[in-house]
């Protein structure tokens, strides 16, 4: 099942469109060292306003990142 990263809590539909399909891991708090290191195991990511994606949290993402936009 594919692991995807949210970068901090969303709503409750959010949430229930999301049961099932993949397995959810919620960041503890949206600093760059925080999500940088779950993204490593992660497959995709929700972000939210609080949180920043860099290309240096990409790089060095373990998985396929090919595809991100």
């Amino acid at each position: 099942m594919n692991k995807i990263l949210i970068s901090q809590p969303i709503d409750d539909a959010g949430m229930q469109i999301l049961e099932g399909q993949a397995e959810i891991i919620i960041s503890p708090e949206p600093t760059e060292a925080v999500l940088g290191d779950l993204l490593k195991e992660a497959d995709g990511l929700i972000i939210r306003t609080a949180g920043q994606v860099t290309r240096s949290m990409l790089e060095q993402a373990s998985r396929d990142t090919s595809h991100v936009v």
